[in-house]
Order: structure tokens, then C-alpha cells, then sequence
């Protein structure tokens, strides 16, 4: 039995939208809000990029939370092929989230700041970029540079010189 025999099959009986995806082995029906993202990761130098294309596009948020990046999607679920990236100091893995409408990016102990852009994609999908800035690295055996050097005190008062007269005591 041919596969697409399956959502021919389901649109006679179900009521609403049918969606077969055969590389997820997914039957969507109804009204479900499930964007197919594809995901690469790509070490650059100073920056490491994390592309993803997804369709439908959907609207996103992102945030840092200690050390994660989280990506929320304004969708019921995530068809999601994620890169599995080889860990670095910047990026330690990408995978799903806590909720299924999420992606974490794990960050490594270099990571200093990320930069996001949304460009359009191909066959009308969004392509969202995702840079993550490293750190800028210290030269090997390079020591910190040291604080500034303090000021010397300063200089205490000249002393004054004092005289006092002692009485003497009268003896009888």
C-alpha cells in the first residue's frame, strides 16, 4: 500500500486539514501549528553560527537564561532536525527544549554575547541566524594586566612641637 495512501485515506474521514510528512513519520490533522525546522551549526572563527530554516515561518522569541539560549516558537509542537554540533567553548549542543515548542542551545564558558537575524528562506520558509560571540581569548602565557598601582598615602602632618610646664609641687 502506497504511503500517500494514508492521507488520502484520513482526509475522507477526518473533518479537517491533513498533513503527511514522511521524513518525520508524522500524520498531522486539524488544526495543528507544527513548523519543520532544519538546523546546521558552523564554527567561525570568534563566532559560532547556528542556522535554522523554518517552515512555515512562525513567530519566535529569544532569550538567555544563565548558561542556555532558548528559542520559543509561537506553535503546539516542533518538527525539529537539530544539528548535533561538535562541542566547543562557545557552543556546547543544541536539542529540544523543556516544552515541546522550544530549542536550548547549551553555551560554552567562552560565550559573550549572541546577534539574531531573519531573513527569508527558500519556498517561502524564514532562515533565522543565530551568531554566538566568543570571549576574546588571552595569548598563551599572557598574565592579566595588573590594577593600577595605588597611590602612596599621603604624608602625615609635620609634628609640633609641644612644651608643657609641670608645676612643681612646694614642699614644706
Amino acid at each position: 500500500m502506497p504511503v500517500d495512501f494514508i492521507s488520502r485515506a484520513l482526509a475522507l474521514i477526518s473533518p479537517g486539514h491533513v498533513e503527511l510528512r514522511k521524513p518525520s513519520r508524522l500524520i498531522l490533522s486539524g488544526d495543528v501549528r507544527m513548523p519543520r525546522i532544519a538546523g546546521r551549526v558552523e564554527p567561525l572563527g570568534a563566532v559560532t553560527r547556528i542556522t535554522l530554516d523554518v517552515a512555515p515561518p512562525s513567530a519566535h522569541q529569544i532569550s538567555q537564561e544563565s548558561s542556555r539560549l532558548i528559542l520559543r516558537f509561537e506553535a503546539d509542537a516542533l518538527d525539529a532536525s537539530l544539528p548535533s554540533a561538535a562541542a566547543n567553548d562557545v557552543l556546547q549542543g543544541v536539542h529540544p527544549g523543556e516544552t515541546p515548542s522550544t530549542i536550548a542551545l547549551d553555551l560554552g564558558p567562552r560565550f559573550a554575547s549572541f546577534r539574531a537575524t531573519e531573513e527569508p528562506g527558500d519556498r517561502g520558509a524564514t532562515r533565522l541566524v543565530i551568531d554566538l560571540i566568543a570571549q576574546p581569548a588571552q595569548p598563551p602565557g599572557a598574565t592579566p594586566p595588573a590594577p593600577p598601582a595605588q597611590p602612596p598615602p599621603p604624608e602625615p602632618p609635620p609634628l609640633r612641637a609641644c612644651a608643657a610646664r609641670r608645676a612643681r609641687s612646694r614642699r614644706t
